[in-house]
């Protein structure tokens, strides 16, 4: 910005041009502690300097629109500085005069944060992008005006670290004033939502990303996306997500995360009711994207228990009324809508555990039309490991097979990181 407003000095003809940029983006480039050129610049001087030329530049801004309006700066003044504060629904709504189409602003504040109304009306506005954190010791909520309405937006990228929402009402009724809304993102930090219920229907959207790092508010999150082709999910199962009317879904993508001291000791082993109330979880999950093309799933999904010797059958599971958890696998599984079209599989990672085992033998005994299986160690295996691999490879080649020509591909590697052995074994029935 400030190399387009000296090119008005080169020529007669430049001396205005630099008025109808279309891409205004203020970032840290006011902020300098402990340099100006007297030698004397402090966080007033700065604040000062960064409010004059904004307002400059919009105020002698011409009738073209702005494209791009980014408040990047907005980090390094929200520090408890009111004046600042003051500025941002003045600037927003100079710039949604001007037919403003995308939106970001980066925002570090103390204490809560509050969305402009002027923002939320912006009737132009195509991209959102809110990215806004407190400190540890200065925990914010985020506040939503009464009044929504952004009928054209079709991208919204919400991040959130240390703030929340706390108003179930408004935040519903935030969500719900994007009718045109294709993708949205949302970043939630260890606060999330809290214990609320999200409401969201969104019939134009393709892309949705949910990533929480709450591990202690049970949020519940319902979606119904009939146009959704991509589907994100990174947190814990402490979020709830009941996903619905899913028919367009292609690409899934879902990392599971546990809690520490939901862990038993050496462990990924959760035990109790929070074991129960996970498993059904999980299983709503998949059965809300039973129609996904391209399915990923994290480790997570299975129990890992290192201290147990991986001991066949798999026996030591949770009590589900009262089956155990194998038996709730199988039972989900064996569902005609959950794997009847699935034909290709790959798992990484592979430790040859027990509860590996007992996945792929639920899998391979209800896939009738399962073509390839690639199986991949990439561990350093010491002599145990390589033998535990071996015996996992045995049994799997034991287990009765639902796809009449079915391909195992087994790809475990050795200490020093090299193949020892590439198996491609076709079995039949």
């Amino acid at each position: 910005m400030e190399e387009a407003v000296q090119t008005c000095v080169l020529s007669t003809r430049w001396r205005y041009i630099w008025t109808s940029l279309s891409v205004l983006k203020f970032g840290g480039q006011f902020y300098n502690p402990g340099s100006d050129d007297d030698g004397d610049d402090d966080d007033d001087r700065q604040v000062n300097r960064c409010i004059r030329f904004i307002d400059k530049v919009l105020s002698l801004h011409d009738n073209s629109d702005i494209q791009t309006f980014d408040l990047g700066c907005v980090s390094y003044y929200l520090n408890g500085n009111i004046e600042f504060y003051k500025c941002i629904d003045r600037w927003i709504a100079t710039a949604a005069s001007h037919n403003l189409q995308e939106f970001y602003i980066e925002a570090f504040h103390y204490g809560d944060f509050e969305i402009p109304l002027c923002l939320c009306t912006c009737k132009s506005l195509k991209k959102l992008v809110l990215d806004v954190s407190s400190s540890e010791n200065y925990k914010g909520d985020i506040i939503i005006p009464n009044t929504m309405s952004l009928p054209q937006l079709k991208s919204l990228c919400l991040s959130l670290d240390q703030s929340s929402f706390i108003d179930e009402k408004l935040i519903n009724g935030f969500f719900s004033s994007f009718p045109s809304l294709e993708s949205l993102i949302m970043h939630m930090g260890h606060l999330g939502f809290g214990d609320i219920n999200l409401l969201m229907s969104f019939p134009k959207l393709r892309h949705f990303r949910f990533h929480s790092w709450n591990h202690e508010k049970n949020t519940e999150v319902e979606l119904n996306a009939p146009s959704l082709l991509s589907f994100s999910f990174e947190g814990y199962l402490s979020t709830n997500i009941t996903l619905t009317n899913l028919s367009s879904l292609v690409t899934v993508d879902i990392k599971i995360h546990v809690k520490e001291e939901e862990e038993v000791p050496g462990t990924f082993d959760i035990r109790g009711e929070k074991k129960e109330i996970y498993a059904q979880r999980m299983m709503g999950l998949l059965r809300g994207i039973r129609n996904v093309k391209i399915l990923m799933l994290n480790r997570s999904f299975l129990k890992f228990n290192y201290d147990k010797p991986p001991v066949y059958p798999f026996c030591d599971e949770v009590k589900i009324n009262p089956e155990d958890i194998g038996d709730y696998w199988d039972a989900g599984l064996s569902l005609p809508c959950m794997i009847c079209h699935l034909k290709s599989v790959e798992i990484k990672g592979l430790r040859g555990y027990v509860n590996e085992l007992k996945f792929l033998e639920i899998l391979l005994k209800h896939a009738r039309v399962l073509e390839k299986v690639v199986l991949t160690s990439t561990t350093r295996q010491d002599s145990q490991r390589e033998k535990r691999m071996t015996e996992f490879r045995e049994f799997l080649q034991m287990f009765p097979k639902a796809s009449k020509s079915v391909i195992l591909l087994f790809n475990f590697f050795s200490k020093v990181t090299l193949p020892k052995f590439f198996l491609n074994l076709k079995v039949d029935r």
